[in-house]
């Protein structure tokens, strides 16, 4: 979902009102799931992370100046303050929207593929990361680097496949730019992954999910 830069700026402007703060249905604002960095405006201090939007709520965790959280878009605003809620891997709370800005990440061959990212999956233990070179895998036992070969969309809206390649080894690695839970059925990410191995004749297939590196983020 898409809003356009200057609608998205008066949202946010008016949302985050601390002198004349307005009841949440009297603006209709759409805010963008997607990416977004946190920024602490140079205070140095870490943007806590709450269970609700409130500051008298539980303390989740903190965030640091640059990490990059994933959000659905859903917004409260509060008697001062708009909240956002957000995810980092298994964590799940809400932040001061203030703090909050978007971040696209930088993409592969003009796929959704984040420049830069990592997968992985417990049950099998095994790990995955990617830029526009390799692809990196670990595994129980073993390591794989594979130069990608290939980058081109998927089959369906938001996905990529990437080929690669390792002496006598070979990988297809197929991502795609959804919500993915784990073996716990606790939502950890956005992106899910296939990996299929073929070494010797023989074809290894890995499940497991997906989030961007930092790095994918340098230049937006």
């Amino acid at each position: 979902m898409h809003v356009s830069l200057t609608r998205f700026s008066l949202c946010f402007a008016f949302m985050n009102a601390v002198l004349w703060p307005a009841p949440s249905h009297a603006f209709d604002c759409t805010i963008p799931a997607g990416y977004y960095r946190v920024v602490d405006f140079g205070t140095g201090e870490a943007v806590q992370l709450r269970a609700k939007p409130s500051h008298s709520s539980m303390l989740m965790g903190t965030l640091d100046n640059d990490d990059i959280v994933f959000s659905d878009g859903t917004r409260e605003q509060g008697s001062f303050l708009a909240w956002q809620r957000i995810r980092q891997n298994q964590v799940e709370g809400w932040v001061q929207a203030s703090h909050l800005w978007r971040a696209l990440p930088m993409t592969l061959a003009k796929t959704e593929l984040p420049a830069a990212g990592y997968c992985g999956a417990s049950s099998p233990p095994w790990g995955l990361r990617w830029d526009e070179h390799s692809v990196r895998m670990s595994l129980f036992p073993g390591k794989h680097e594979f130069a990608v070969q290939s980058v081109q969309s998927g089959m369906s809206p938001g996905s990529a496949l990437v080929t690669g390649s390792a002496p006598e080894t070979a990988m297809s690695f197929v991502y795609s730019d959804e919500i993915c839970h784990g073996a716990d059925n606790a939502t950890v990410s956005w992106g899910s992954a296939y990996v299929v191995i073929r070494q010797g004749g023989v074809e290894r297939l890995y499940k497991g999910c997906c989030n961007p590196l930092r790095t994918a983020f340098t230049n937006r």
